[in-house]
């Protein structure tokens, strides 16, 4: 994967999280992935592209 295509997915997952809880801002999602977890922002953006993937499967027309 490339950067473009992880930045296009960090981008997604950030609009994801802000559909569903739109009073919480990037740089919330990203600190609160890095302190609950420890991670690395790398780490944070790999999770967020993993639950985007996992939203797009779930919401797969049959």
């Amino acid at each position: 994967m490339n950067w473009d295509q992880t930045e296009s997915g960090w981008k997604q997952g950030k609009g994801d999280v802000n559909e569903q809880w739109g009073d919480i801002s990037e740089d919330q999602i990203t600190d609160s992935i890095q302190v609950t977890f420890g991670y690395l922002y790398a780490e944070a953006e790999s999770e967020l592209t993993e639950w985007q993937q996992h939203l797009r499967e779930i919401n797969l027309p049959s």
